[in-house]
Order: structure tokens, then sequence, then C-alpha cells
């Protein structure tokens, strides 16, 4: 768990509810120092209790808003990265 991740996320504007969640959820699974996670969606799921779907759709605007760097691996789970550095403001 980082604590810096987390105190960046809750200071983002992620767009909604849950991404907002997600975001925090990613935040919450992230290294120390790099930002870096791995948990499958299923994981994120039960930690934002959102849907699949949901979830799969607040990931892709994170990416978007650039807050979340997807690193995708084919038939294994994506990396993600906070992207630290970028403080995106969404819809402000």
């Amino acid at each position: 768990m980082s604590y810096e991740a987390i105190h960046w996320a809750y200071q983002q504007k992620a767009g909604g509810l849950i991404e907002k969640a997600v975001l925090l959820a990613l935040a919450n699974r992230a290294n120390n120092g790099d930002g870096k996670c791995y948990p499958g969606i299923e994981l994120i799921c039960q930690d934002c209790e959102g849907t699949r779907r949901a979830v799969m759709h607040a990931l892709a605007r994170l990416e978007t808003t650039g807050l979340v760097k997807v690193e995708r691996v084919n038939g294994k789970r994506n990396y993600y990265t906070l992207c630290i550095t970028n403080r995106v403001a969404v819809g402000a």
C-alpha cells in the first residue's frame, strides 16, 4: 500500500463515483514509489463494489484522462501504473 498514491488519488477529479472508487482501489494496491499494481478485474470489482462492466468502463476513462496507464498482456492480468506526475482535472 502506498499512502502517497492514496493521497494523490483523493486529490484527483476522476470524472465520477465509480472512476474515483476504481482509482482509489488501484492506489490502495499500488507499490511504494512506482505506483504500479497488478490486481485482476474481479479484485477491483470487489474492492469498489462495482460491476465488471462498470469497472471496465471506469478503467478505460481513467486511461483516457491520463490518470492510469494500462499495460495489456495477452491472456494475463493487466498491469496498471498510476500517473502520479500527471495531475489531470476532469470536468473542472
